[in-house]
């Protein structure tokens, strides 16, 4: 066994490690890391900047966006109504005037005209004793001879029944006709009357004979027939219908055809065409049929006809006429309020109706006129501080005031149509 040497049993000691001072690379992460933070935290706030400013873009754009829509949405509905008081002034009016139709050298004046007919029933007031024969038509047949068979005025003719009827003047019944050795009878229409009042003598068709010829060959050869009823027999108290009774149904008459005649006649009449009571006349005439005072009846159906022109004058020739007299170098400058409730009274006319004088009365209220078109444009155009200062350009109106939709939209509207006027009168 090898012998050890010293050195062989001597312990060798470990190297104890090396210690290196890292406080500088601890400095350096700190640092890093410090840096990192600064940098995700400026990265945040980065972030948090532009996601704001997004927002309150968005938020801006959407305000924008409503703001428009919504001045849009009441710009559609928006509307103003300006109000204007305009120059005035109140004349008595007291003229005479003369009116060709067509025109030439004198106010210019229109005809219409129109007939209308209306029926009232009217009731009788009046009660008489009446006596009152029935009457009808007959037919006589001369069935004897070719020879013309003459009849006394009062001839009889009786029914089977022993009533007789009369006729009140002469007739002659024509001779019958003989062909092939036949007689074929001629004939005669007559209107006979009951020899009695009353109503028994009232009686439907029948046949008749002359008793005048009894016991002479003509009575079976001559005879008659009905071609009517007999009628109008009485005898007795009875309603007849009295001269106020008419005159009554007259009058109710007389003014129903009158109102309606005026109310169609303005329906008809032109526009811009002024149509005055006293311009319509109107003249009345009986129809035929009516019945007369003295007529026996409880009720009665009377009748008028209704015939009517009316003269029209233009509104704005009259306005001209009677401004040139009251307004002289004014006269273009206004026009008359109430020129329909002026009073006409017609003073004569020519037969053929082209030639006519009237006298226009009243009180006439002249208003001073304004281009309200001209006002709308000047209005669109203004700012809206100087919205009161546009009608200070028309010496036409003495007052206006603007009123807006919604109040609280103080904006003109850009479309004319949405600006609305209203005139303001004034009264004595």
């Amino acid at each position: 066994m090898p012998k050890k040497i010293i050195q062989d049993i001597i312990v060798k000691k470990k190297k104890a490690p090396l210690e290196v001072d890292r406080s500088a690379e601890l400095k350096l992460e700190a640092a890093r890391e410090e840096i990192k933070q600064k940098k995700r935290k400026k990265g945040k706030k980065e972030k948090t900047r532009r996601a704001l400013s997004f927002r309150i873009a968005l938020w801006a754009l959407l305000a924008a966006a409503f703001v428009f829509s919504f001045s849009v949405l009441v710009s559609a509905f928006s509307s103003a109504l300006v109000k204007i008081t305009p120059k005035q002034e109140f004349v008595s009016l007291d003229s005479n005037f003369a009116a060709k139709r067509g025109g030439g050298d004198a106010l210019p004046f229109e005809t219409m005209r129109m007939d209308y007919t209306e029926t009232l029933v009217g009731k009788s007031t009046a009660v008489e004793k009446i006596s009152e024969r029935a009457s009808g038509l007959i037919v006589a047949y001369n069935a004897y001879s070719s020879r013309p068979q003459p009849l006394v005025a009062r001839t009889r003719f009786e029914t089977p029944d022993g009533k007789i009827y009369r006729i009140k003047r002469r007739a002659v019944i024509p001779g019958a006709e003989i062909k092939n050795g036949k007689i074929i009878p001629s004939s005669l229409e007559l209107k006979v009357y009951a020899d009695k009042p009353g109503e028994d003598h009232n009686i439907g068709l029948s046949d008749f004979t002359i008793p005048g010829f009894k016991g002479d060959p003509r009575y079976e050869k001559f005879y008659a027939r009905s071609k009517t009823k007999m009628s109008g027999g009485f005898e007795g108290a009875a309603s007849v219908i009295a001269e106020k009774d008419i005159l009554a149904v007259e009058n109710k008459l007389k003014e129903t055809i009158r109102e309606n005649l005026k109310k169609s006649l303005i329906a008809k009449k032109p526009k811009g065409y002024l149509l005055y009571d006293g311009a319509l006349l109107i003249t009345f005439s009986e129809i035929e049929g009516n019945p007369k005072p003295g007529d026996r009846a409880e009720n009665f159906k009377y009748g008028l006809k209704g015939s009517a022109v009316g003269f029209l004058v233009k509104n704005g020739d009259m306005e001209k006429e009677i401004a040139a007299r009251y307004l002289g170098k004014n006269a273009d400058k206004a026009g008359i309020a109430n020129i329909e409730g002026l009073k006409f009274k017609l003073t004569s006319k020519n037969d053929a109706d082209t030639e006519i004088t009237f006298k226009l009365s009243g009180r006439a209220h002249f208003v001073w006129k304004t281009n309200l078109e001209s006002v709308a444009d000047d209005l669109i155009n203004a700012k809206r501080r100087d919205y009161d200062s546009v009608f200070g350009k028309y010496p036409s109106v003495e007052d206006a005031k603007i009123f807006f939709k919604p109040p609280w939209w103080p904006i003109m509207p850009k479309d004319k149509s949405k600006i609305h006027f209203e005139q303001i009168l004034k009264t004595e």
